[in-house]
């Protein structure tokens, strides 16, 4: 494992066990048909660089294994979506309760994880965020559920 700095967290990642994970598991959509999740998997690819770098350096795929919903829907093209993954790594030092913030992308560390998908390698790590991710489907997201 790899000691590294993000944010006010110091962490141990390995990045290459958690990106083998998520090469052999299902798609987040397999576990979820609504239409948010849908969309979240289609805007993946639409994600700015650096957004995509955060998930990159992580190890993660965020068409993958996760979980996400949206936590606010202002009527505007853009959704809040927040969720979370999980990573091979441990949490060295930094707060608790702090969010980092950084393009866009806000996030935190925690070692008490939710939905830790089976076969997943230890010692497990959940990396939560909150992102505005914009409505790409040709279907009304009020109808999200249907």
């Amino acid at each position: 494992m790899k000691t590294v700095k993000i944010g006010p967290w110091t962490v141990k990642l390995d990045t290459e066990k958690t990106r083998e994970f998520y090469k052999t598991h299902h798609p987040i959509t397999e576990d979820c048909s609504c239409h948010h999740c849908e969309n979240y998997s289609l805007a993946v690819d639409s994600f700015p660089e650096q957004v995509q770098t955060h998930f990159e350096r992580l190890g993660i795929d965020p068409q993958k294994e996760g979980e996400v919903f949206v936590g606010e829907d202002d009527g505007k093209d853009m959704l809040l979506y927040m969720g979370f993954y999980h990573v091979v790594g441990e949490l060295v030092e930094g707060p608790k309760q702090a969010v980092a913030e950084e393009d866009g992308l806000r996030f935190h560390f925690s070692d008490q994880t939710d939905l830790v998908p089976e076969g997943f390698p230890e010692p497990v790590l959940q990396w939560e965020f909150e992102l505005e991710v914009p409505w790409l489907l040709e279907k009304e997201k009020r109808d999200a559920y249907e």
